[in-house]
């Protein structure tokens, strides 16, 4: 699909940004990381507000390379501002380059400096008593784990009470993070020029905090040179990916969805579903349900068709049991006649695992339709392709697991060591399933990371509600982007629009309500396709 959102580029390509600014465009690093200084300062005070109070006790913990340069500037800022009782800890003293000029300064206007590495006692105390530290220890040039002085700093900072403040990436945090390293744990995250892909790794993202994005004066040529196949989606992209909707449009020119979800037990997923995609633009969504749920579902959502499996299955194979070939062939027939007609299909959330529910994926899969699987849908598809009878989605299908299910669609392929789930390297992970499967891939988490078979695109978009992890979320999530695909989006797009849908329906209903239901959520979907509204 066309390129949205901005590009999360690597530690490398920010460096050769840098490096390009400084050799082609003649701009002098200490510049560079004036403007880093300065700008990272007064994103601090507009997001900190009345917090930051004057006496407040602001203790900057300086490496020696660019971070600590950066660091040494606020120090000098704020010292100048002749408000706040300001301090050093710098791990040693920088010998050369632009840190040690900035260290230089700041001791020549008398800024209290101790060295860590000379007086661990007075820096531990000194960062025990700060009510703010700016962490300039590492940048993103780290390679592995943390070690040594560096681990001891970051560890004096992650035990004190203040608010943390980390420079570019909270020091510790870099492109090969894992399970086990040491990080600050920070509470507000200003990054220079782009974000940085290592700012959303799932395993690192709950270390920054909120993350801000300040310029400090790289060519915009530059900027835009960073293309990337790793993009950062945003609210903003709404107005990208959302088509208009023409006013003399209807119900069934917005949209036929079918949807296979629901159980005995079960059938609240079904309600969630349907009515997420009915306030997705879709404009008509008819349910296909087992018996036992079809006399509860009128009521429960007046505008939702409902009809009975019995026209598909009859009673010799409604408890699930093998049946003959002509048997199945007959069920397949009558589905195929039955979605006439209609845009699109979901299958799967409280569906169940049945021998039928396998054939009507199989069904669906086989005669080209399209859609979202979701839930036990991703179950059912697991065994289809153990069994050989599904290879791949055909490019046609969106596929919604969170990190459990991912692993079960793994499991039976050639190599499931390379498409297991891991949080360390969620790009390469979700690339790769995504180009196995022929499928767009929404790996859903506190991160959701959505790869696209067709040009091999991720697209990463930022989490961090815990109020939206609730039982049923998925479900709302699944109609969302099924409701779009049968409104005509290509599966990248609704599946990227989806994600965006339903997390900023999640975000006002945190602020609204601070914790719900999922049924909840449903009330915030509508206002949340709003394009014109990107908060």
């Amino acid at each position: 699909m066309p390129w949205v959102g901005q590009p999360l580029p690597s530690a490398a390509e920010m460096s050769a940004i840098d490096t390009r600014t400084q050799r082609e465009f003649s701009i002098p690093e200490l510049v560079l990381m004036e403007n880093a200084g300065q700008r990272i300062w007064q994103a601090l005070k507009d997001w900190a507000g009345w917090r930051l109070v004057d006496d407040a006790r602001l203790v900057i913990v300086a490496g020696t390379g660019n971070n600590g340069g950066d660091a040494l500037v606020i120090a000098r800022a704020a010292w100048l501002e002749a408000r706040f009782s300001t301090a050093v800890v710098l791990i040693r003293r920088p010998e050369r380059g632009p840190a040690a000029v900035h260290a230089a300064s700041c001791e020549a206007l008398g800024i209290p400096i101790t060295v860590y590495s000379e007086d661990p006692a007075d820096a531990h105390a000194l960062i025990g008593e700060a009510d703010w530290v700016f962490d300039g220890l590492l940048g993103t040039g780290l390679s592995g784990p943390v070690r040594g002085s560096a681990a001891a700093l970051i560890e004096e900072i992650n035990t004190c009470d203040a608010t943390v403040v980390a420079i570019d990436v909270p020091s510790g945090v870099g492109d090969e993070f894992a399970r086990g390293f040491t990080a600050v744990q920070a509470d507000l995250t200003v990054t220079v020029e782009l974000p940085k892909r290592s700012l959303y790794l799932p395993r690192a993202r709950p270390h920054c905090g909120e993350i801000v994005t300040v310029s400090i004066g790289f060519p915009p040529q530059l900027l835009r040179g960073v293309t990337g196949d790793v993009r950062l989606l945003r609210m903003s992209d709404l107005e990208a990916l959302l088509p208009p909707v023409r006013p003399e449009a209807y119900k069934n020119s917005r949209g036929r969805l079918a949807v296979f979800a629901g159980a005995p037990g079960t059938a609240g997923a079904l309600l969630l579903c349907a009515g997420a995609a009915a306030r997705g633009r879709c404009g008509y969504v008819t349910a296909f349900v087992d018996e036992a749920i079809y006399p509860l579902l009128g009521a429960s959502f007046p505008g939702l068709v409902v009809k009975p499996l019995s026209f598909l299955v009859d009673a010799s194979a409604a408890d699930g049991t093998a049946a003959d070939g002509e048997h199945w062939a007959g069920v397949r027939e009558r589905l195929e006649r039955e979605l006439a007609g209609y845009d699109g299909v979901l299958c799967g959330p409280g569906w169940g695992v049945s021998l039928e529910r396998e054939v009507v994926l199989e069904t669906l899969i086989d005669g080209g339709y399209s859609g979202v699987i979701d839930a036990d849908g991703l179950r059912v598809l697991a065994r289809l392709r153990a069994t050989g009878r599904v290879k791949d989605l055909r490019g046609n299908w969106v596929v919604t697991p969170h990190p459990g299910e991912f692993n079960v669609l793994a499991e039976d392929d050639d190599d499931s060591s390379a498409t297991l789930y891991t949080a360390d390297r969620p790009v390469e992970t979700v690339r790769r399933a995504a180009e196995r499967l022929n499928a767009v891939v929404v790996l859903k988490a506190h991160v959701t990371y959505i790869g696209d078979p067709t040009d091999g695109g991720v697209y990463v978009v930022d989490g961090m509600n815990p109020a939206l992890g609730t039982a049923g979320s998925g479900d709302v999530l699944a109609g969302v982007i099924a409701g779009l695909r049968a409104h005509g989006l290509p599966p990248a797009p609704a599946a990227c629009l989806g994600v965006i849908i339903h997390q900023k329906a999640g975000a006002r209903a945190t602020r609204e309500r601070e914790w719900y239901a999922a049924e909840e959520l449903l009330d915030y979907l509508g206002e949340a396709c709003r394009a014109a509204d990107t908060d």
